[in-house]
């Protein structure tokens, strides 16, 4: 929609609302009367369309408290989601963000197994050092021991870096 299409729509729903405004008095639109022995409640229109005006007000009420809801209630989901470190693999359960528990995914792990594999052909033992090349290789395999620490590394991955040598 071109600009001047749109700024002319604008304006006209401008004068429709002017006009819609002045026609509604500054008095109460309803009344409700309350009978002593019954405690419903009845209301009497006071005429020239007041009741369809309050019923389309509410409607709208309804409509924008809806909507902040639906808004409140995706945006706590994605606090829970982001908070909760997602889903590992294997069935592992989340660990909260913050928390020295890092689970790789299979292929991240299987590479620095990889790594540390070819370490051991190397060296002869599993005692990575801290340094400029092994740096990233030691931090995984202190994560492997605290998550083993933890009673959270597979059993699977475990008999892997075992039969390598690795000492927990």
């Amino acid at each position: 929609m071109k600009g001047r299409d749109y700024n002319a729509l604008i304006k006209q729903k401008s004068a429709r609302k002017k006009q819609e405004d002045a026609a509604v008095p500054t008095r109460s639109l309803t009344k409700v009367v309350t009978s002593s022995s019954s405690p419903s409640h009845s209301k009497r229109q006071l005429g020239n369309g007041y009741t369809e005006k309050i019923k389309a007000k509410q409607q709208e009420k309804k409509e924008a408290e809806a909507a902040l809801a639906a808004a409140e209630s995706a945006k706590k989901r994605r606090a829970s989601k982001e908070g909760s470190g997602g889903s590992p693999k294997n069935g592992k359960p989340a660990v909260p963000r913050g928390s020295s528990l890092v689970f790789d995914d299979d292929e991240t792990w299987n590479e620095n197994y990889e790594a540390l594999k070819k370490f051991q052909e190397e060296h002869g033992n599993c005692d990575v050092p801290f340094g400029k090349d092994t740096g990233a290789l030691r931090s995984w395999t202190e994560r492997q021991k605290k998550l083993y620490a933890h009673e959270k590394l597979d059993e699977e991955r475990m008999g892997k870096m075992t039969y390598l040598g690795f000492q927990f």
